[in-house]
């Protein structure tokens, strides 16, 4: 989970990012908890400029069976953040720690939280 400010109804600010989200009906300019599931997060090794897309490093990975939990650092937002990929993405063994990434999230998967959550 992470804090941002809301600046549209569908767009949150947050560590110098402008992300968008689900729309919601809260005020511009309030202060808001927001999450995406790490299952909603596309990894990539280049950064394409894409809506919301996030910088981020590679920390550590964690094997699930066929999936892979990739933890990640980033300036731009303060909290654990992950995403999940499959074993057998080619993706998959580029991703040691260190290995500069890019995070891509859907705007739908981004999503405020209701009241204080962190």
């Amino acid at each position: 989970m992470f804090l941002g400010r809301k600046i549209a109804p569908d767009q949150l600010s947050v560590g110098g990012l402008t992300l968008q989200c689900a729309p919601d009906e809260r005020a511009i300019g309030s202060d808001v908890t927001f999450a995406f599931r790490p299952e909603h997060v596309a990894l990539s090794l280049t950064d394409d400029g894409a809506q919301n897309a996030i910088s981020a490093t590679v920390i550590d990975r964690e094997t699930r069976g066929a999936t892979d939990r990739i933890f990640l650092s980033s300036l731009a937002l303060v909290g654990e953040l992950c995403a999940d990929i499959w074993s057998t993405d080619a993706l998959s063994g580029s991703l040691t720690p260190g290995t500069p990434v890019t995070l891509h999230v859907p705007a739908h998967a981004v999503v405020i939280l209701e009241g204080d959550q962190l």
